[in-house]
């Protein structure tokens, strides 16, 4: 019995980009320059994938902007507001 050798998987473009995203809040807030959030804040647990292509794009030290706020929570979003769940 001849036994085939297990192919390489070819990974591909964006399976590689994906792979090498960025996964949590701490290390996108030291990517950008941004200081460190207070232990509790609203990023705590906050799944975060954020690729190099898009982070490329954020601007450096900002935390107001745009591309910025799609991807981590601000404290304004653990603010509860009555009547709603």
């Amino acid at each position: 019995m001849i036994h085939a050798k297990p192919r390489a998987i070819q990974e591909s473009g964006w399976q590689r980009t994906l792979r090498e995203a960025v996964a949590d809040a701490a290390t996108l807030r030291a990517a950008l320059g941004l200081p460190a959030e207070p232990a509790g804040g609203p990023a705590t647990g906050f799944p975060v994938r954020v690729p190099a292509p898009y982070l490329a794009r954020i601007r450096h030290g900002d935390p107001d902007d745009p591309l910025l706020r799609q991807v981590l929570p601000s404290a304004d979003e653990a603010v509860t507001a009555p009547g709603f769940c």
